[in-house]
């Protein structure tokens, strides 16, 4: 499998289930009065190595498929 295609995966994954999380809690709290209420819901990737080309450009790609969402990806390369 490559790389980007398990990256994809891992994302998607991440982002089902913060939308998950956030069905829980909204119901929780509709429920039971809960204040909770997230105003910044991130997916934090940390790079050992700077990524290729071809990965910043599929990085690129997922922030386009997350712009609609309340989902955000923060990419942190090395110097």
């Amino acid at each position: 499998m490559s790389h980007n295609l398990h990256t994809q995966r891992s994302l998607s994954g991440l982002q089902s289930y913060i939308e998950h999380c956030q069905k829980v809690i909204d119901r929780i709290d509709s429920q039971e009065g809960y204040g909770d209420d997230f105003t910044e819901k991130v997916i934090n990737l940390t790079f050992q190595y700077a990524p290729s080309d071809n990965g910043l450009a599929f990085l690129v790609q997922v922030q386009k498929v997350l712009q609609p969402t309340d989902i955000r990806l923060k990419v942190v390369v090395p110097e």
